[in-house]
C-alpha cells in the first residue's frame, strides 16, 4: 500500500509538470496537445483505480479484524461480568436523576429487578447512596483531591445485609461543576465474617486500643475538641468537661504564641485545615497545662470519616521526658568535657595503636611538655616504664588497668611516683583504645582526704532528709543502700528494713494492694523492669498506721545492658491524700446542699458553664452533657424571650455585683414550655465564678394568674399551650 502510495504521486507530479512543456511544444497543433492530455489522464486512472482497489482491501481485512477483536473483547467482558456480578454493581447519578443508570448485576446481589431498584432504592437502604452525594462529591472535585472510599450496609429483598465498599467518580461538564457521578459498589461482605465468636468486633478493637494506648488521642471536628481518651485527662491534668467543645488554640490549652513567634490560632487553623484536605501531618506544638504550665508535643494530625462525617485524629506524644533527656544529655557531655579539659588529674585519649588523639592541661604540666607535643606519639615508646607498657597491652582485652609507676618527666629523667588507671574503649565490641589517667601518689592522698570529707558531707544530707532514697541489687537480691528516713516512713530501721523477708514486706502493704504487690518496692518487682517508672500505693507502718507513698525509680544497666540494681526514691504523700479526700468530702457536701435547696444549679466562668446539678437536668430536661456546652441558660429561652430580655441578661452577665434576678420562658428538648426563674450571684472570694440557682415557676405563674385573672399572664399562658 506504501508503493503504490508512492508510485501514484510520482505518475501525478510528471503529469502536473508536464502540462506547460506539452503546451509549448505543440501549441500549434491542438488536436496533438488534447491527445496527450486525454492519455496522461487515463494514465493517473490507472494507478488511481489500483491504489483505491488495494485501499479497499485493506480497510475490509481491518474491519474483519476490528470485528474479530470485539467478538473477543465481548467474550471477555462477558466472563469478566459472570464473575463479578455477585462481587459488583455499578450506578450512576444525575443531579435531580438518582439511579439513573443501574447495571444488571444489583439483581444478583439485592435480588432485585433494577427497575424495581430504582423507584424503591430506599427500601434497601440505598439512601446513603444518593443523600447529601453532589455536595460531598463537588468538596473534593473542587480541591482536586480523590474522592475517599466509604463503606455502607445495604439490604436484600429479603432483609439480609451486605457490606459494600464505594467508589465514586465525578463527571465535570464544561463549567467544571459535577455534572454526574459515576459509582462502583464492591461487594466486601466476607471481610466482616467473624472468624471466631471469641474475637471481638472492629468497634471494640478500636475502643480498646484508643483507650489503652499510652498516647493522649483527641477527636476533633471542625477546629473543637468531641471526645478524647484518658491519656489527655492525664497530660493536660484536667477533666473530660474542660476538654469538649474547646478548640485547641484556646487559651487554655495553648498560649497565644508558639516559639516560632507566630499566634497559635493562625497556626492551628493551617494545619488543620492541611489535615482535612487529607495530607497526614506531624508538627511540634507547646500546649498548656489546666495550671498553666507550658509543655511541648509532637503531633500527627490525620482526618477520617465516620457515618458520613469527617472528623480528625490527634495523637500527641509528651516530648517532655525527651526534652529534659537531650538537655541532661548535653549536660553531661558538657561536664565531661569540663572534667577531661578542666580536671586536676592529668588525662590522655589514645587510639588502638596507643597513640595519643588528645590530652588535658593538666598532663602538660605533669609532664612537662608542650600543648601539642604528645600529639600523635606512641604511649609505650614514650613511657619507658615497664608496668605501663604491660598495663597498655593488658587493656586490650577490654578490662581495666590500675597500678603504680614511676615516670620520667623531663630531659633530665626526673621521676615521680605516680598512680595510673586505664579505661579501654570499644567500638562494635572491638577495642578502640582508651583513656589514661596519671595521679602523683601525693595528689592521690590529697583527693582521698577529700572524699572523705565530700561524702561525709553527702551522708549528712541525705541521712536529714525527708525522703527515702534507696539502691536495690538485683544480683544480691538487698539493698545496697537505705537512707536513714526509711524509719519514718515504716516505723523499720534501715537495717531491720533489709533484713525484712517477702512475706513480712507484704505484710507492711495496705490490703487492697496485695494484688499489685509485684509492682511494689524493690524488693517484690516481678514485672518487666523498666526506667523512669513510678508507683503509688498505701502502706501500714509498724504502728498500723496507714500512710501513702510514691516510689519514682529507674533501673541502672551494665555494659552489656544486663539490669543490675534498681535505684529510686520514696516520698511521702500521706498530707497530699488528706486533702484530696477532704476535697471530694466538700464537693459532696456541696452537691447534697444543692438537692436540699431543690434548685437547679449552674456555675459559670469565663462566659462558659462548667457545672451543672441533676436538678437543673430535671427542670430543662436538657442532658447534663448538652448543657455544659452552654454559655449560659439564657441560650435556651424562646426566640420572644431572648428580645424581651437582652438587657436585662447582659447586666447579668456583665461586672454588677449586686443580686439578680432573671425569669423567662425556655423551650424544652420534647417541645414543651417552661417559665424558669433565675437567681444570679457572684463568688465573694473569686469574682471569675458566678452561680445560677434555677427553679422551675410555671406553676407559681399559673397560681398568680388563679389569684389575679391577669389579662397579660392569661395570653402568656395560652400563648405557650400551658394548661391552668
Amino acid at each position: 500500500m506504501r508503493n503504490a502510495r508512492l508510485l501514484f504521486i510520482i505518475i501525478l507530479a510528471i503529469f502536473i509538470l508536464s502540462q506547460p512543456i506539452i503546451s509549448s511544444l505543440f501549441i500549434a497543433n491542438e488536436f496533438i496537445v488534447y491527445l496527450l492530455a486525454t492519455l496522461g489522464y487515463l494514465l493517473i486512472l490507472f494507478p488511481a483505480y489500483r491504489l483505491f482497489k488495494i485501499w479497499n482491501e485493506e480497510q475490509k481485512e481491518e474491519l474483519d479484524s476490528n470485528k474479530k477483536r470485539l467478538k473477543l473483547i465481548s467474550e471477555e467482558l462477558s466472563k469478566i461480568y459472570e464473575a463479578t456480578k455477585n462481587d459488583f454493581f455499578f450506578y450512576e447519578h444525575r443531579r435531580g436523576m438518582p439511579f439513573c443508570k443501574v447495571s444488571q448485576s444489583i439483581s444478583d446481589l439485592l435480588e432485585c429487578d433494577v427497575d424495581y431498584f430504582k423507584l424503591h432504592y430506599s427500601r434497601f437502604k440505598a439512601s446513603s447512596l444518593v443523600d447529601g452525594a453532589f455536595k460531598r462529591v463537588s468538596h473534593y472535585a473542587e480541591t482536586g483531591i480523590r474522592v475517599p472510599v466509604y463503606e455502607v450496609e445495604l439490604q436484600t429483598e429479603n432483609e439480609q445485609s451486605i457490606q459494600f465498599e464505594v467508589t465514586e467518580i465525578p463527571i465535570l461538564d464544561s463549567n467544571l461543576k459535577v455534572e454526574k457521578i459515576w459509582g462502583i459498589a464492591h461487594n466486601i461482605s466476607q471481610h466482616y465474617k467473624e472468624p471466631s465468636t471469641n474475637v471481638c468486633s472492629y468497634k471494640e478493637r478500636f475502643d480498646i486500643l484508643y483507650n489503652s494506648t499510652n498516647d493522649a488521642v483527641f477527636i476533633m471536628q471542625g477546629d473543637r475538641f468531641v471526645d478524647c481518651n484518658s491519656q489527655v485527662l492525664e497530660m493536660f491534668e484536667t477533666s473530660l468537661d474542660q476538654v469538649l467543645m474547646y478548640s485547641p488554640f484556646s487559651t487554655k490549652f495553648s498560649p497565644t504564641h508558639q516559639h516560632n513567634g507566630q499566634p497559635s490560632k493562625t497556626e492551628a487553623l493551617k494545619k488543620i485545615q492541611t489535615a482535612y484536605e487529607g495530607d497526614i501531618i506531624n508538627f511540634e506544638w507547646t500546649h498548656l497545662k489546666h495550671n498553666g504550665t507550658p509543655f511541648d508535643v509532637k503531633v500527627r494530625l490525620s482526618r477520617f470519616e465516620s457515618e458520613g462525617e469527617v472528623f480528625l485524629i490527634a495523637v500527641i506524644k509528651d516530648l517532655s521526658f525527651e526534652r529534659q533527656s537531650q538537655k541532661i544529655i548535653q549536660e553531661k557531655e558538657q561536664f565531661i568535657n569540663l572534667l577531661y579539659y578542666q580536671s586536676n588529674k592529668a588525662l590522655i585519649n589514645f587510639d588502638q595503636d596507643f597513640r595519643v588523639k588528645s590530652y588535658n592541661e593538666a598532663t602538660t604540666k605533669l609532664l612537662k611538655v608542650e600543648e601539642d607535643g604528645l600529639i600523635g606519639q606512641t604511649l609505650d615508646n614514650y613511657f619507658d616504664d615497664q608496668n605501663i607498657k604491660a598495663y597498655l597491652n593488658q587493656s586490650k582485652t577490654g578490662k581495666k588497668q590500675s597500678g603504680k609507676i614511676t615516670l620520667n618527666i623531663d630531659a633530665n629523667k626526673t621521676s615521680i611516683e605516680a598512680y595510673i588507671n586505664i579505661i579501654p574503649l570499644s567500638h562494635f565490641q572491638k577495642f578502640s583504645g582508651g583513656i589514661l589517667s596519671i595521679e602523683e601518689l601525693m595528689d592521690i592522698k590529697t583527693l582521698q582526704k577529700q572524699l572523705i570529707s565530700r561524702q561525709t558531707y553527702l551522708d549528712e544530707i541525705i541521712s536529714n532528709g525527708e525522703d527515702v532514697i534507696y539502691r536495690y541489687n538485683l544480683e544480691d537480691k538487698a539493698y545496697d543502700y537505705i537512707s536513714n528516713s526509711i524509719e519514718a516512713f515504716f516505723g523499720y530501721t534501715k537495717e531491720e528494713f533489709q533484713a525484712l523477708s517477702e512475706d513480712q514486706l507484704k505484710a507492711l502493704l495496705h490490703p487492697k494492694e496485695l494484688k499489685r504487690a509485684d509492682q511494689i518496692l524493690a524488693k517484690l518487682l516481678k514485672t518487666e523492669i523498666q526506667t523512669n517508672s513510678t508507683v503509688e500505693c498505701a502502706i501500714i507502718d509498724r504502728n498500723g498506721q496507714t500512710k501513702f507513698i510514691r516510689d519514682v525509680y529507674n533501673t541502672i544497666f551494665d555494659e552489656d545492658g544486663k539490669a543490675i540494681a534498681i535505684v529510686g526514691t520514696i516520698k511521702d504523700q500521706t498530707k497530699l491524700k488528706e486533702i484530696e479526700f477532704s476535697l471530694k468530702q466538700n464537693e459532696h457536701h456541696f452537691s447534697l446542699l444543692t438537692k436540699q435547696l431543690n434548685k437547679g444549679l449552674s456555675i459559670l466562668k469565663d462566659q462558659k458553664i462548667i457545672y451543672v446539678n441533676e436538678i437543673l437536668q430535671k427542670i430543662t430536661e436538657h442532658p447534663i452533657e448538652d448543657l455544659l456546652k452552654l454559655e449560659s441558660l439564657f441560650i435556651l429561652a424562646t426566640h420572644e424571650e431572648k428580645e424581651k430580655l437582652k438587657d436585662a441578661y447582659l447586666k447579668v452577665v456583665e461586672n454588677t455585683d449586686e443580686f439578680n434576678a432573671l425569669s423567662f420562658w425556655i423551650k424544652t428538648p420534647f417541645g414543651s414550655y417552661k417559665y424558669i426563674k433565675n437567681t444570679c450571684f457572684k463568688d465573694p472570694d473569686n469574682s471569675d465564678y458566678k452561680y445560677v440557682l434555677t427553679e422551675d415557676a410555671t406553676h407559681s405563674l399559673i397560681d398568680e394568674y388563679k389569684q389575679t385573672k391577669s389579662d397579660i399572664i392569661k395570653k402568656t399562658l395560652d400563648f405557650y399551650n400551658i394548661q391552668y
